[in-house]
């Protein structure tokens, strides 16, 4: 019995360190001047693609 209870308090630690652990802000920086892999930023004008992303929030579901 004893021997469960350990176990058992085992994967609970594991669980809330793996938790707070994935919780740290990320020092990723979103908004790089060059792009990994090759890749180029390209304008709206030069894509002839615009995108807003607008959310309208309101109480309602």
């Amino acid at each position: 019995m004893k021997m469960k209870t350990l176990f058992f308090c085992f994967k609970i630690v594991f669980v809330v360190s793996v938790f707070l652990i994935s919780c740290q802000n990320s020092k990723r920086n979103l908004y790089p001047e060059k792009l990994l892999g090759g890749f180029e930023l390209l304008p709206a004008e030069k894509t002839g693609i615009d995108f807003v992303n607008s959310i309208k929030e309101s109480h309602r579901v």
